[in-house]
């Protein structure tokens, strides 16, 4: 199962966290360089912000993505909520 897959709600015992260490791939996975339009590293965030809603972990580690604290193209992203 991938992140992109993952449900919190039917795996309980992931709310019992203190630390989510996530980071995205340095190079793509081969399934995603067949998509037509990807947005396979945007997806992974998204799936990270809905997985950090969700277990509300005590301290959050994201690794691999420098423009997440102030480049524009993830300016959405910062705001979303």
């Amino acid at each position: 199962m991938g992140l992109l897959d993952l449900v919190a709600a039917e795996h309980p015992y992931i709310y019992d966290v203190d630390l989510q260490a996530t980071g995205l791939p340095s190079v793509k996975p081969p399934a995603s360089a067949a998509r037509s339009g990807d947005h396979y590293e945007r997806e992974l965030l998204e799936a990270v912000v809905w997985l950090t809603c969700e277990v509300r972990p005590r301290a959050l580690i994201v690794e691999n993505v420098p423009d997440l604290v102030d480049g524009r193209a993830l300016a959405d992203l910062r705001k979303w909520r």
